[in-house]
């Protein structure tokens, strides 16, 4: 498959057909996930990992290959409508299943948890974030880590983590882990969690940092909103106050901003970040 432009190294599906997920490596190392429709009896296909040189047997319909390869001949991710299919939307559904899944997954160790700003559901906080990253050019897995983004903190440290890679995979909960403050318990204090979390910017991936920024964002959102509701009276459901809330959410936008990797949608939600905190500041 010389025409390819990454290297196949793995695909999922049930075993009457459907539909598949296959991955392509680029040579540079870049990730695309495919969807691909799966017709006529299954066959056995055979994906080399190109790091380890392993196999990963499966069997999978024969349309895996063609599908794949017409994709990357088009040059297309994910993320864009393949004119071949009559319905384009069937190139998201891969969506469907491990969102779903992890939405249910936030859902229920979030349950009993509300935002202090507001008192809405934890819940809601995080398909926010979900949907910021999605809108601003986000993957599968950063939609998922951004559903989950709080779970290591506040919902079983270490062992929520080794929970989330297992479940959702090693990419999910790196970016997790990534947009943690502590994975420490007991919790260290406040001022320690936030000035690590800054120092801990600098060495964040660029998908780490798509969920930082949309969660940052989504906070000082809510803030504002908060602040017309509540007035002065908002600052005492925080223990940094105003000035420690304000501190930590612009020394966070600085930090994104600065990184060298906060390019293209990543730079364009910092951005909306930094104006937001400079609202709340002028207004609160």
């Amino acid at each position: 498959m010389s025409h390819l432009k990454g290297y196949l190294v793995g695909a999922a599906a049930s075993p009457g057909g459907g539909e598949a997920i296959v991955i392509l490596v680029e040579p540079n190392g870049d990730e695309h996930r495919v969807i691909c429709r799966l017709m006529g009896p299954t066959t056995e296909i055979r994906f080399a990992d190109p790091n380890s040189g392993a196999y990963l047997d499966g069997r999978y319909g024969p349309n895996v290959l063609s599908g794949t390869a017409r994709r990357a001949a088009l040059g297309l991710t994910q993320r864009d409508p393949d004119p071949s299919l009559d319905h384009p939307s069937e190139l998201h559904a891969f969506l469907l299943q491990r969102t779903t899944e992890a939405f249910d997954y936030a859902r229920v160790i979030h349950s009993k948890q509300v935002r202090k700003g507001s008192g809405a559901p934890a819940l809601s906080h995080l398909m926010a974030v979900s949907a910021l990253v999605l809108e601003h050019g986000g993957n599968e897995d950063e939609a998922i880590a951004a559903l989950l983004h709080d779970a290591v903190e506040d919902a079983g440290g270490l062992e929520t983590l080794a929970e989330i890679k297992r479940l959702f995979g090693d990419r999910v909960a790196a970016i997790v882990e990534g947009c943690s403050e502590s994975v420490d318990e007991p919790k260290p204090e406040w001022r320690d969690r936030k000035e690590r979390q800054i120092a801990h910017v600098v060495s964040a991936d660029p998908s780490t940092l798509l969920v930082l920024a949309a969660d940052k964002l989504h906070n000082a959102m809510t803030l504002r909103q908060g602040f017309v509701l509540f007035g002065g009276d908002l600052w005492q459901r925080f223990k940094g106050g105003r000035d420690g809330t304000l501190w930590h959410l612009e020394e966070m936008s600085k930090a994104i901003l600065q990184h060298p990797e906060c390019t293209g949608e990543v730079r364009r939600l910092a951005l909306r970040l930094e104006v937001e905190v400079r609202q709340l500041a002028d207004e609160a």
